[in-house]
């Protein structure tokens, strides 16, 4: 599951800065989605679901780049970033089954 979202970065920064099939705004768009799926998973598939969704996270800006200097969305996008690791994904359902009480 790490490489499938490690893949899915490496094939929106091709489609944005190889081969101009995406906008940068819509590789930036779906990058951040890709972090917050990665996020989500990690609570069934581990922790380096989580680190590689992070690390791609904090690399997407640097990665998409951008002719208009637009600090305030930049900080904006980092800020929220930074309040999701500090929350952190829920913690996984316990599926035991409850002892009824006699």
């Amino acid at each position: 599951v790490a490489a499938g979202v490690a893949v899915v970065y490496a094939a929106l920064l091709a489609a944005v800065n190889l081969y101009d099939l995406l906008s940068p705004m819509a590789g930036f768009a779906l990058m951040a989605l890709n972090t917050a799926v990665a996020v989500a998973m990690s609570v069934r598939h581990g922790r380096i679901v989580v680190v590689i969704g992070m690390i791609g996270g904090f690399m997407t800006p640097m990665w998409i780049g951008s002719e208009l200097r637009q600090p305030g969305r930049l900080f904006l996008y980092l800020f929220l970033l930074q309040r999701e690791i500090a929350h952190g994904p829920p913690p996984p359902a316990d599926d035991t089954p409850v002892a009824a009480a006699p």
